[in-house]
């Protein structure tokens, strides 16, 4: 059996990186909303102070999701800044932390993105499931190994 094992710990960095890639979408809609709501209300009001006050919502809403909310998950989510250990294998995905474990199968993934950094697994309805960071791989054969066992399971796109 084709088995990888991967132990790393999630600094706030690379949660913050991860964070970004995972929410892409959400975010340009996000910030398409605000926008949109900002000139509104720009154009709506005849003085500078509804101007003042939209360009200032905009900027607090915009903060409050980019650097806010995951801040929050960061610092108060269940085994966010534990040390993980992953074992992917033909069976799926386990990570096993000191206070979380959880399991992702083969069949709730329909392709992994590949970059500089991670292995992003997406879902059937283009959510990210899992994000495998390539920093815990111990060699050169492993990073091999592991992108072998991906590829026998789901198309990698790089």
């Amino acid at each position: 059996m084709n088995e990888v094992v991967i132990e790393y710990r999630l600094t706030w960095p690379e949660y913050r990186r991860m964070q970004w890639r995972a929410g892409r979408s959400r975010n340009i809609l996000l910030v398409i909303i605000v926008l949109m709501f900002s000139a509104i209300v720009a154009i709506a009001g005849d003085n500078w102070e509804w101007r003042i006050a939209a360009g200032i919502f905009a900027f607090g809403l915009l903060l409050m999701n980019y650097w806010g909310t995951p801040k929050i998950q960061w610092s108060n989510g269940l085994g966010m800044q534990e040390l993980r250990k992953l074992t992917i294998d033909d069976r799926g995905i386990v990570s096993k932390s000191e206070s979380l474990e959880f399991k992702i199968d083969w069949s709730q993934v329909a392709h992994v993105e590949e970059t500089n950094d991670y292995f992003v697994l997406f879902g059937k309805r283009r959510t990210v499931l899992f994000v495998i960071l390539k920093r815990g791989i111990s060699s050169q054969d492993e990073e091999v190994k592991l992108r072998h066992v991906l590829n026998d399971r789901t198309p990698i796109v790089s």
